[in-house]
């Protein structure tokens, strides 16, 4: 944890990067990926984000009342009420809450194409993230920009400029995807096709043969129930197993949010903050202004 006096810092930042709170972390780091990849019907992920912005605005009340008691800094204290209106305003409105909606999606989703640019860590996700944004960046530029959507690197540009920006993110993304898997996919690889080797040498019969080298790839090595794939489907297949690895690494895909049957379970840092009403700093520290590139902070 990266301490950050809430009283006078809207983050870790300073004042610098008021965009930058625990709700936003959240939100970005967790539940948009989180509808993006379990919930593909458009209903469902506003009536998950409805309950998820009304524990937001239970847990900014709690805030308010904790900062106000302790005499906060003026500029603190009206930025998150600021928030906390908004919120309560969107649930109030469902049109209202739409709009919220799709510009704090757009948000989201290009903060963590940045993040796993910056690292190099992209995943199929990153690209699907990517086709998203450049969908919306097609069908609803105007209605982002209006909405404040476009911010460090993305502010005011042309729809024609962030779409060419966000090809070119796109065939970066694809080849930090394709150097990973050259790196971690041809030792998967070798390693199943040692597997059928020595398989072979033995006699086979029927076992089945589980690979730690190969990324948990389960290889059912029974003579006349599966053959060794042609080595074109074979890459395929470890490149998903691959992305999937770095995936779970970096810790995107369900981590600190739970599930029961693919329904959204809040965990309990946003049902709920400290009885003392002390908000959460974020696992990660942003650099200083002087360190990050200018398009958004950058994590360590």
């Amino acid at each position: 944890m990266y301490p950050f006096d809430p009283l006078r810092e809207f983050n870790s930042n300073g004042l610098a990067d008021p965009l930058f709170h625990f709700v936003e972390r959240f939100e970005t780091r967790f539940f948009f990926s989180w509808l993006m990849t379990r919930l593909p019907d458009a209903e469902q992920q506003l009536a998950q984000y409805r309950e998820m912005k009304r524990l937001a605005v239970e847990s900014y009340r709690r805030k308010l009342v904790w900062l106000r008691a302790r005499r906060a800094d003026p500029q603190v204290l009206a930025h998150f009420q600021q928030l906390t209106a908004r919120w309560e305003s969107a649930l109030a409105d469902p049109a209202a809450l739409s709009r919220l909606f799709a510009v704090e999606a757009f948000r989201s989703h290009v903060l963590d194409i940045e993040d796993d640019l910056h690292g190099q860590s992209c995943t199929l996700l990153t690209l699907q993230r990517i086709d998203w944004v450049i969908n919306q960046l097609e069908q609803h530029y105007r209605f982002i920009a209006d909405e404040g959507g476009l911010f460090y690197d993305n502010e005011g540009k042309s729809q024609q400029a962030l779409l060419s920006s966000y090809a070119q993110k796109r065939q970066q993304a694809q080849q930090y995807l394709l150097n990973a898997t050259g790196r971690e996919g041809l030792t998967a690889l070798a390693s199943l096709l040692l597997l059928r080797l020595v398989h072979q040498a033995v006699g086979g019969g029927h076992q089945r043969v589980e690979t730690g080298m190969a990324g948990g790839i389960v290889f059912d090595a029974a003579p006349g129930e599966r053959q060794l794939p042609g080595i074109g489907r074979l890459l395929v297949e470890t490149r998903h197993v691959v992305a999937e690895r770095l995936h779970r690494r970096r810790g995107i895909v369900t981590a600190g949010i739970g599930e029961q049957n693919d329904k959204f379970v809040p965990p309990p840092c946003l049902a709920r903050i400290s009885d003392s009403g002390r908000p959460l700093s974020s696992s990660r520290r942003w650099r200083s202004a002087r360190d990050r590139p200018l398009h958004a902070p950058r994590y360590h």
